[in-house]
């Protein structure tokens, strides 16, 4: 395997009779703030031996349209936000069109639900002209009370994305058309976005050094100042928290530390990943 550029590339012999068809390429489009959804994108999709072409979002959209032809299969990523895919997230997804192209699905959460991240990304496919074939809900640590999924995803969580892998495998050399829809749960009326009222803040240890700003998705650090954030715009994704260099910010406050053992006693039982699979 080699890692350039930010694709992973494969070499890839096809044989078979004519029922098959020649995947082009696997497209892995996630918002990732913490990193751990593009970790479990790239988990899933390096099984497959495919070539791989990455689109992050979590700082901006492509900058022109991008299509995915009949033969490229998209894996989309999205971590869950108070129950539902970033709005951001959807904003930078305008520019992706499909041609009746094979999709998967894959919702990332932090341990409590992924309530309907899924049905929102089946929608979102099913409008941009791409047909879902599978889907999963991961799960990785919490980012606003990071005690709760501590260390996920772990190894047996990488055991579970080789399983989704091996059970995705047979969907990716069939024809399109021969494979139905595959239904996931969650509210097909979505409601309206939530935000988390916690906005992480700077330590002792801020050096105003300004990478917490120039990282920060929504835009909501002021460059100048990195103690000044605007809560309208903040998402609480924990993005600043890890790219800090010197550890210097983090959730505070007595607000937040009671909701912290509120939530922390509530859903620290490990949850394990499910899947969605059309039945054949």
């Amino acid at each position: 395997m080699i890692y350039s550029s930010g694709s992973f590339v494969f070499l890839c012999t096809f044989v078979g009779d004519s029922t098959k068809t020649k995947l082009m390429k696997v497209h892995l489009i996630y918002f990732s703030a913490t990193h751990t959804t593009q970790t479990v994108c790239r988990g899933v999709a390096q099984h497959w031996g495919k070539e791989i072409v990455e689109h992050d979002l979590t700082l901006e959209g492509p900058a022109g349209e991008v299509e995915l032809s009949e033969d490229d299969l998209l894996v989309l990523g999205m971590p869950v936000y108070c129950g539902r895919i970033p709005e951001l997230a959807t904003e930078r997804l305008a520019s992706f069109r499909g041609h009746s192209s094979k999709a998967i699905a894959i919702a990332v959460y932090g341990n409590r639900e992924y309530d309907d991240a899924l049905i929102e990304m089946a929608q979102w496919l099913e409008a941009h002209n791409f047909h879902m074939v599978a889907a999963a809900a991961f799960i990785g640590r919490h980012c606003i009370f990071p005690a709760v999924a501590d260390g996920r995803p772990d190894a047996a969580d990488e055991g579970k994305m080789k399983d989704f892998a091996e059970a995705c495998r047979p969907l990716l050399e069939v024809p399109v058309d021969a494979i139905p829809r595959v239904a996931v749960p969650g509210n097909a009326e979505l409601p309206p976005y939530k935000r988390s009222s916690f906005c992480p803040v700077p330590t002792d240890q801020c050096t105003q050094c300004g990478t917490c700003a120039a990282n920060c998705p929504a835009g909501a650090i002021s460059p100048e100042d990195a103690s000044v954030v605007d809560a309208s715009r903040c998402l609480a994704c924990g993005r600043c928290i890890v790219i800090c260099p010197v550890g210097g910010r983090q959730f505070a406050g007595e607000a937040y530390e009671q909701a912290s053992l509120r939530f922390t006693a509530a859903y620290s039982a490990r949850k394990e990943p499910v899947f969605f699979l059309p039945e054949m």
